[in-house]
This record gives C-alpha cells, structure tokens and sequence, in this order.
C-alpha cells in the first residue's frame, strides 16, 4: 500500500471539497484527487461590483487574491465606498461564503469574472432626551438599589442545579460496548448521531466494513464511489463543532451523498477501539491500523479517504477536522 497523505483541514477548507474533482480514471481503479486548494488560492479574481447609493449606481471592478477573506474585500469596499460592512448589503455571494473568515479562493466564485451589488442599509438615529443631573444621581441610586438587592445571596441555589440537571439529556455512546456486531453499531451510532445534530446528516452505510468496501469500490465501474470514514471520539473537544457545523452542513451532506459511501466508527471506547484496528489491518494494511492505534483523543476526528488500486484496498487521504 503506498505511504498515506496527510493534511489538516479548516471548516473553509472542508466546504471547498464541492469545488475539488475527485474521480475514477476509466479503469476504475485509480483515483486522481486534484488538489484545486493551492491553485484557488493562487488564482487572482475579478469582482464586479454594482454599488447602489441615494439612486445613483456605480461600478468598482477589484481584483483580489484568492488567499484574500470576505471580510478583507468588505473592508476594502469600505475604503472606497465610505460604507462600513456593518452596514453594507450584498446579493451574489455565493451560499459557502457567508462567513466573512472565508478566503475567496474558497468561496465559489464565477471564472473569470463574479458579479455583486452592494446597497447601504438604512440607518436612521433616534434622538435621545438629555438626562438632567437629578435623573443621572437617579440612575446611581437605582443601580446601588439593585446591587444590594441582589447581593444577598452568595452561595448557589442547589435546587437550580437540580433541576437543570434532570432536564439535560444524558449522552449516550455512538457505539456502546453492549452492541454485538458492526451492523448493529451502525445502526445504533446512525439513531444516536441523529439525536445528538439533528435529521441533515451524511448517510452512513449500515453494515459491516467489508460490505461498504464491496458497495462503494467493487460495483460496475460507472457505479463506483469512493468510501469515506468518519472515526470520532467524544473526548476531543472537536468533534461536537465538527460535526454539528461541518460534517451536517448542506454542501458537506449532499457531496458525500452524490460521491461517497460513508461509514462511520466511534474510537470513544478502548473495546471499540480495538475492533476497529482489527478491521483496518484486516481492509487496509498494517500502516493504517498503526495509524489508528497512535491517534490520541485530540488528533480526532478524522475522515479516511478510500479507493480501489490493483485488487486492493487504498488510503489515499486523511482529512483531519481541525
């Protein structure tokens, strides 16, 4: 098996795997990753923007780098425009760049040109009444009042904690040691999963490691998808932000859907743990289930990339969700 690729990858990263071509070659048995991340962000793009102020319409044409954030242009537009991004309104973004830590190279944008319009929100000032020196003296004596109104009780009220207590939903494992076999784990990890983030989640395959191997890699050729494996872990303070804000996005959702067979394992158990190592050195080899040995709590959660190279099974990435 060759040497397994290695990278870390951020939540604007992640999104920008609708935009990368991930495809079999005619034999179905290679897979060519093209690695459109350093060419977007290299790429210098032209921005057309349609600036819409009191009636009258300007046209700024900017041409910014991809490694530039959204947030970087709406201060550059402010520059020019006079209007701070607080209160800047864009149309023709597109969905992925609603965060302004977006690095263009990342967003989506139209080749070779990507047009926008911008209009000022309307601000309008309501007048405050001028406090008079007894109202101010007022407002202190109001404020010391409730200061000391509220300063009596120092300790926590235990009855409080109680019953928020008994309103919070105890988390169960995805994968308790109770289950029996890897059917039974996927499903009970799929009815979990779904409690903890919700109905948009990927499809997980329900079945053994074996069957979703022969699913996505082993079908007639134009059938053929590449397998993806989700490994969490609850103890990395990762995998809740994720899930819940990556893993279950709409972009993410549909792209594994449309292109992948997805299958899952919860490494928060040592038992479980130990099941899976078996299984990847079993499917994969004895570098990937070494790999899966070392991972410490903090390196997870992971997304394995497969593929099927001459008769055999191959890790072709590792997408840590950092």
């Amino acid at each position: 098996m060759s040497d397994i690729v290695h990278k870390k990858i951020s939540y604007c990263d992640i999104r920008i795997l609708i935009l990368c071509n991930l495809r079999y070659d005619t034999c179905g048995k290679n897979v060519n990753i093209i690695k459109c991340f350093t060419e977007s962000l290299n790429r210098t793009y032209k921005l057309v923007i349609n600036f819409t102020d009191n009636g009258t319409s300007k046209e700024f044409n900017l041409n910014v780098p991809g490694i530039k954030t959204v947030g970087e242009i709406k201060g550059d537009v402010y520059a020019i425009t006079n209007v701070p991004a607080r209160h800047q309104i864009w149309s023709g973004w597109p969905p992925v760049a609603d965060d302004d830590t977006m690095t263009i190279g990342c967003a989506g944008l139209s080749i070779p040109e990507h047009k926008l319009t911008l209009t000022k929100s309307n601000i309008t000032h309501r007048p405050q009444a001028k406090k008079t020196v007894e109202d101010v003296i007022a407002d202190i004596s109001d404020d010391e009042e409730d200061y000391q109104s509220c300063s009596f009780h120092t300790e926590p009220d235990d009855d409080m904690f109680e019953s928020e207590g008994s309103m919070t939903r105890k988390m169960t494992a995805l994968i308790p040691e109770t289950v029996k076999d890897e059917t039974e784990a996927l499903e009970h990890f799929t009815r979990e999963f779904r409690e903890r983030y919700g109905e948009n989640h990927p499809v997980f395959f329900v079945g053994t490691l074996e069957n979703a191997l022969k699913e996505a890699l082993q079908g007639r050729a134009k059938d053929r998808k590449l397998l993806a494996i989700y490994l969490h872990h609850d103890n990395s303070i990762l995998s809740n932000v994720f899930c819940s804000q990556v893993l279950c996005s709409d972009s993410i959702v549909n792209y594994l859907s449309n292109n992948f067979v997805t299958w899952a394992w919860d490494l928060s158990l040592e038992t479980n743990n130990a099941r899976l190592i078996t299984l990847a050195k079993r499917h994969f080899g004895s570098i990937a289930s070494t790999q899966i040995r070392n991972y410490r709590p903090d390196q997870l959660p992971v997304l394995y990339i497969i593929s099927r190279s001459r008769s055999s099974n191959e890790v072709v990435d590792v997408i840590h969700g950092e």
